[in-house]
């Protein structure tokens, strides 16, 4: 079975590809009782398309219903502790998947605009760094995530998410939908931002010389 798994852009998260299907895990350095399985996974979110199949945050949210779901996470989680124990992990630096490319205007022009600061160009940043990378994808370039699962990944308050997303939608930066398929699941998109001269033609705002 095919197993893919690559450092994602916070601390101790991990993203990657188990046969059909994609999965995010917190990876601890050492195994606990805390960990799905008393491993050092504890926490762990399988989905195929964007339907999730498991979601383990210390306990089971959502737990696999089906023998083949639960071959998958005991598979993923046999694959995970086989590898942490065998060697460190290798990190595939073979494409830029895991560097986001953020607009510098995000950050030197969009914060001279009401409510919008460096911080919302951060989350932007972390939306578009979920976002599912294959064309043939039927929801590419696009990423859905719940609230708890943002809480915990970025550190920043139920408030605080909903001011940003609320920013970025303001100035047409994200598209915001609900899951038609799970329940308290919103899909994210985020769209490119303006250019230097579009900027200035709708704010009238320019960049400072140096």
């Amino acid at each position: 079975m095919e197993f893919e798994i690559k450092k994602a852009n916070e601390l101790h998260w991990y993203r990657g590809k188990i046969g059909s299907y994609d999965f995010g895990a917190k990876i601890s350095d050492s195994p606990s009782t805390h960990g799905i399985m008393n491993s050092r996974v504890f926490k762990l979110t399988i989905s195929c398309d964007d339907e999730v199949i498991t979601d383990f945050q210390g306990g089971f949210i959502v737990a696999p219903k089906t023998q083949e779901h639960r071959r998958i996470v005991r598979t993923l989680i046999r694959k995970i502790t086989e590898q942490w124990e065998s060697v460190d992990l290798v990190i595939s630096h073979e494409t830029d998947n895991r560097f986001v490319k953020v607009p510098v205007i995000l950050y030197r022009l969009y914060p001279k605009l009401e409510v919008f600061t460096v911080e919302t160009a951060g989350f932007y940043g972390y939306l578009r760094s979920w976002c599912q990378n294959k064309p043939s994808h039927r929801l590419y370039g696009k990423t859905w995530l719940n609230q708890r699962e943002i809480e915990a990944q970025t550190g920043l308050s139920p408030y605080k998410i909903r001011q940003h997303t609320a920013t970025l939608c303001r100035y047409g930066l994200l598209n915001v939908t609900k899951s038609d398929r799970i329940p308290n699941k919103l899909i994210y998109e985020p769209l490119e931002s303006l250019t230097y001269a579009e900027f200035y033609e709708k704010y009238e705002i320019e960049e400072m010389s140096k």
